[in-house]
């Protein structure tokens, strides 16, 4: 249910025109970034 409403916060500020191929990017990016600060975390507290 979290992802939904997320997902629906998300395409409230886009108008939903069948933005479709923008969702898959924007995803990919999410994932990036998280996958991003996971390591910079875990690179920092290994660093402490």
């Amino acid at each position: 249910m979290d992802e939904e409403s997320v997902n629906e916060i998300a395409h409230h500020p886009l108008s939903d025109d069948g933005l479709d191929e923008e969702d898959e990017p924007s995803l990919m990016a999410k994932m990036f970034i998280s996958v991003l600060i996971a390591i910079m975390v875990s690179v920092f507290f290994l660093g402490m």
